[in-house]
């Protein structure tokens, strides 16, 4: 199940595209201050790239989500006549932002952050952000292979209990680096 990971091994997939990467999602943030025609420029190649290394099912339920979000947020600015043009490309830009980070954190590997940042709290907590994903998908593939169905009651209980099984595991995890000496 395509959630948070490449499913395609393409160059982007390298340790020597990190900086690539890098540019991609610096240029995204930039583009905030070029104007609109460079955050849809922006969009476009981040859309273009996810599409090419087989990520499109995620970012495409969060842009129906964020579409959905997005229209009851101008929906409610349009009846409060505080609707601006502003509003509509701050949200366009939180999308596009979103797309570039999901591109560069789904091609990179955690053993590329080690490589690059050293054994660290980053590199660690990127360690940790991979993991997180991995149990929800698992959970999610888990859950459904035994019939379940989301609803909103089902979908909190089912976070709760992710957000237990990964408190369970920080905790492991954090024992398991002080009896190595970590501080």
């Amino acid at each position: 199940m395509e959630v948070f990971t490449a499913t395609r091994r393409t160059f982007l997939s390298e340790f020597s595209s990190i900086p690539v990467k890098v540019a991609i999602v610096a240029l995204t943030l930039a583009s905030r201050l070029i104007g609109i025609y460079a955050v849809l420029a922006s969009l476009l190649l981040n859309a273009s790239l996810l599409i090419y290394v087989g990520l499109w099912k995620t970012p495409l339920r969060v842009a129906l989500a964020w579409l959905f979000t997005s229209t009851l947020l101008i929906a409610i600015n349009a009846a409060l006549k505080t609707l601006t043009v502003e509003h509509i490309y701050n949200l366009i830009y939180g999308y596009t932002t979103f797309t570039a980070l999901y591109l560069a954190i789904a091609t990179t590997p955690p053993q590329h952050v080690r490589r690059l940042l050293g054994f660290n709290v980053l590199s660690l907590a990127y360690l940790l952000l991979d993991y997180s994903i991995k149990l929800v998908s698992d959970a999610l593939d888990t859950l459904r292979s035994r019939g379940w169905t989301p609803s909103p009651i089902s979908v909190k209980y089912a976070l709760r209990a992710f957000a237990t099984l990964l408190v369970v595991r920080i905790e492991e995890v954090e024992e398991a680096l002080r009896a190595r000496g970590v501080e």
